[in-house]
């Protein structure tokens, strides 16, 4: 399991680097994830560009 991203703050949304690209994935229930975004390691994201996914 990856780490917290760290812009976010969220105990939910965690990241994996994989060759230079952040993957951002959101943990749903049970064992299931959702893939939000893949960006360059070397962008800088702030709070807001972190992508979240509405529950429903």
């Amino acid at each position: 399991m990856g780490r917290q991203v760290p812009e976010a703050g969220l105990t939910n949304l965690r990241e994996l680097i994989v060759q230079g690209y952040r993957i951002i994935y959101q943990i749903g229930p049970g064992d299931s994830i959702v893939v939000l975004a893949i960006v360059h390691g070397r962008r800088r994201l702030t709070g807001e560009e972190v992508p979240e996914r509405k529950t429903e």
